[in-house]
């Protein structure tokens, strides 16, 4: 029986896989993904220094980078490996806390839950947090089940990586603290605590004499930002994914089954006060978004394993088919770069320029042309001369005459900015002539900013 369980998980693990890879190519980045790419190619570590971010994803993705290559595929694998290692270690929760059957359950949850599939994905650092929230969980509820040197050098390595990879990670940590409060053999998670500050130490002195003016700079001014109560309903149905009163139900019904045991507590805080507390905070402040409630879903789904474990196997099975069959919600809406991107391949040529003027989009939109025309091609980016940080002045713009002076043929990308370039080239100074423009959709993400279109223009002087 034992073996057979095994063969399920790695079934489940298989079909984790195919969920997450197939279609991983076909849409393109979005504006935090461009910058990710952005970063991983240049001096990430300085980068990162002087942003809002650990840097511990954009290292890997580095060099990731370098190994794999740049193609959407290939730099979302790493996210993908993160997703199925994650649901790998739900299982195992789940199994340790209240059996095989239990575990199996949280790990199908995990393996389809459409917001865990689009987070294993994205070319962001969520996933990883992901990882890292239940590798933590599981690495402190062993050792306190059974401490041990080696158990106790994991935890920390897990904490560690937790808090240099997502600053949300605290909450994570808040919620583990609020588990060893009820163990006997917190020393062991404690000491593994201590460890871990001291190497986190040379990142925080980063955090407080470069990041600290920028990180007031909070998610409530993000788009995709969950505010409570009129979102509450949003948050419920991206945790427990289509028709969630299923889901909440059986999330319920763990919950009263994890407390009947002190032994079991610790998983209990995990998935129950953990999500109970960040949305209580979500009521007071704008701090909820897709992103932050990612980090919620293993431990949630260890609970609903928890609770669906006696329940007959059609109704997890009806809950597993509710979340493929639901409509896959737009979890990070994102520019359709890729239209413009495919109007620029299909007419350049060689030694012909590409300006962009798409804001915070242009690492986007630089990745999704130079992919089709090529590494090499002469991409301006207008994007280095907007503010970096909400508390740092502009860089004042070079004359466009100047800008475009290297070429003979140039296209220009725009987007929602105020023309700069564009209007330049459009007055016909120093012989430039428009050739042709086209304007590609930028719906329905553009609906959002009164920007329907992309704006393609090639002219020539």
């Amino acid at each position: 029986m034992v073996g057979w369980r095994i063969w399920a998980a790695a079934l489940i693990l298989v079909f984790a896989a195919a969920l997450r890879i197939i279609g991983a190519d076909g849409y393109p980045l979005w504006t935090d993904e461009g910058w990710s790419v952005w970063a991983a190619s240049g001096d990430w570590l300085a980068i990162t220094a002087h942003d809002r971010h650990p840097p511990l994803y954009f290292g890997l993705l580095a060099g990731w980078r370098d190994l794999a290559g740049e193609s959407r595929l290939a730099l979302r694998c790493l996210s993908i490996a993160f997703g199925l290692i994650a649901v790998a270690a739900v299982y195992r929760i789940g199994a340790d806390v209240r059996g095989q059957r239990a575990g199996l359950i949280a790990a199908l949850g995990m393996a389809a839950l459409p917001m865990a599939v689009y987070y294993s994905q994205e070319i962001r650092h969520y996933g990883l947090l992901t990882l890292w929230t239940v590798l933590s969980w599981l690495l402190l509820l062993r050792l306190l089940a059974r401490p041990s040197r080696w158990r106790w050098l994991a935890y920390a390595l897990s904490i560690c990586g937790l808090v240099y990879t997502l600053y949300f990670g605290v909450f994570v940590l808040l919620a583990q603290g609020a588990a060893l409060l009820l163990s006997r053999r917190r020393g062991w998670a404690l000491s593994a605590w201590l460890a871990a500050g001291m190497a986190y130490l040379p990142w925080l002195i980063v955090v407080l004499t470069q990041q600290a003016g920028f990180l007031a700079f909070g998610i409530g001014a993000n788009p995709g930002t969950l505010r409570l109560p009129e979102n509450l309903w949003n948050a419920t149905s991206l945790l427990f994914g289509g028709l969630a009163l299923i889901g909440a139900a059986a999330w319920g019904a763990g919950m009263r089954d994890l407390s009947r045991h002190p032994a079991r507590w610790g998983a209990l805080i995990g998935g129950v006060g953990l999500p109970v507390g960040l949305i209580a905070l979500g009521w007071l402040a704008p701090l909820l978004a897709p992103r932050v409630l990612i980090m919620l879903v293993p431990m949630l789904m260890v609970v609903i394993g928890a609770g669906l474990r006696q329940a007959p196997v059609w109704l997890a099975a009806i809950w597993v088919g509710l979340l493929l069959a639901a409509p896959s919600p737009v979890i990070q809406p994102r520019l359709p770069i890729d239209g413009a991107a495919a109007i620029v391949a299909a007419g350049y040529q060689p030694g012909d320029g590409v300006i962009l003027e798409t804001g915070w989009d242009d690492n986007a939109a630089a990745y999704e042309i130079r992919r089709l025309i090529g590494a090499d091609a002469a991409i301006v980016r207008l994007l280095a001369y907007l503010p970096q940080r909400p508390d740092a002045p502009p860089t004042p713009l070079p004359p466009a005459a100047e800008i475009a002076a290297p070429f003979q043929r140039v296209w220009v990308v725009h987007w929602l900015t105020a023309p700069y370039v564009r209007s330049y080239l459009d007055s016909g100074a120093d012989g430039w002539t428009r050739i042709n423009a086209v304007e590609a959709s930028a719906l329905p993400y553009g609906a959002d900013f009164g920007a329907p279109s992309i704006y393609v223009a090639l002219y020539e002087r």
